[in-house]
Parts: structure tokens; sequence; C-alpha cells
């Protein structure tokens, strides 16, 4: 992992950032300092710093889940479109993949709860023509919206994100582990055609405030291929048992 920067080993899990992350602190620092001045640059790296903290916290709550159903995982790695936590092993029982799934968007949610109290009490700057002032209060305010948009995206049923996973779990209640793969595979891959299309903003005209969003393009290009490339990989694990590496 030659292109990732190593973070440490938090519960005993490789943890790496990918170089790109610090692009995005430049670019992002860049804009805000030309835009308005220093306070809101450091304003900008302390957020996205804080951010890809809250996505670390939400891999890590994936990683223990897993650990607790037998599950090792080998490393954790960031990227500016979010986490990546490669598992030994697929869980074997639904409910496992359920739980495992659904811990990640759990974090999200203690986090906001434990966000909520600072800015319910604590008073926010007033605002001007550049936006919200700096302010911790203000840092505490978007982190707690983006805690619970990462909820609400990360359980689309858009296979591999969470919500795909659980659907894909639900799917194999009922029925061969390998067809519900392949459903939520073809879900996640039609989501991720429409996230292409939203982000590049083709439907502007039609649907009000829907502007060209090229980090939902990426994250629908990723998805698309990254659902084709687990079901292959479940596919090839069934043809050959002793296949057993998630690419989570």
């Amino acid at each position: 992992m030659g292109h990732a920067l190593r973070l440490g080993r938090p519960f005993g899990i490789e943890t790496r950032v990918h170089w790109t992350f610090g692009l995005l602190l430049a670019w992002a620092g860049t804009v805000e300092y030309q835009r308005v001045g220093w306070d809101a640059a450091i304003f900008a790296i302390a957020l996205l710093t804080s951010l890809f903290a809250c996505v670390l916290l939400h891999e890590l709550g994936h990683c223990l889940a897993a650990r607790h159903f037998g599950i090792s995982t080998r490393s954790i790695t960031l990227y500016p479109i979010g986490g990546v936590a490669r598992l030994d092993a697929f869980p074997r029982q639904p409910w496992h993949e359920i739980v495992i799934a659904a811990a990640g968007p759990a974090v999200n949610v203690v986090l906001a709860a434990l966000l909520f109290p600072v800015i319910l009490f604590g008073e926010l700057p007033a605002s001007d023509e550049s936006g919200l002032a700096p302010s911790p209060i203000t840092l505490a305010a978007a982190l707690f919206v983006a805690n619970l948009a990462m909820v609400i995206f990360n359980l689309l049923p858009a296979f591999p994100m969470d919500g795909g996973r659980i659907f894909r779990a639900f799917l194999s209640l009922r029925g061969n582990y390998l067809r519900a793969t392949t459903i939520a595979a073809r879900t996640g891959q039609i989501l991720a055609i429409l996230f292409v299309v939203c982000g590049s903003g083709a439907l502007g005209s039609l649907v009000p405030g829907l502007i060209f969003t090229p980090t939902l393009m990426i994250i629908g290009v990723f998805i698309f291929f990254s659902a084709g490339a687990e079901r292959r990989l479940v596919q090839r694990m069934h043809a050959e048992p002793h296949v057993l590496e998630s690419p989570r």
C-alpha cells in the first residue's frame, strides 16, 4: 500500500489514509483562503479532518462487529470518497452480515446524538455574505448534519454499500446467497448509474436543485464497478469454496 500513509493500529487494525486526501485538504484550504481568508481555510481543513475521523469510526464499527463474529480485518483505508475496510472473509450468516453492515451507520447515529446537545445549547455565530462564521459550534453543526447524511446515504440499497449489504442479507434469508448477491449487485449498479446521471447535472431541468456534482459521479462509478467485482468474487467463491476473501 505504497500510496497510503499509515495512521496507526486502533484496536489492532492497520489504518491508512490515501495520499489523495492530502490533495483534498490542500484544495479545500486554498479555495476557502481565496474566497474568505485564513480563518475559513483553517475551518475547512478542520471540518474535513473531523469528517474523516467520523468515517474512520464508521469503518471501525464494521470491523469490531465483524470481529464479534470471528471475522478479522486486514486493514482500513480512507479515501476522499470514503473508507474501505478489508475483511478477511464474508459473513457466513445473513444476520451476521446485517449486524456488521448496520454497525457503521449506528456509529454515525451515536456521533450525531453526541453532537446534538452541543448545537442545541450552543449559539451559532451570525452569518454574513460568506456564510456561517467559523467556530466550534459551527463545526459541531456541520458534523451533525454530515453524520446524519452518512446514515441516510449509506443505508441506500446500493450494493456494496451498507444498505446494499443489508438488502443482500435479507434476500439470502429466503433464497440462494449467490442469487441474492446477483440481485443486490444489479440493484446497486442501477442506483450507481442514477448517481452518475444526477451528479452530471443532466436532470437539472427536471429536478430543481440538481447541479454538477463530480463527487457523486465518482461514488457512482466506484459503486458500479465494486458491485460487479463482488458479484464475480461470490460466483468464484461458490465455484471454488476455498476463496473466502471479501473486497469490502
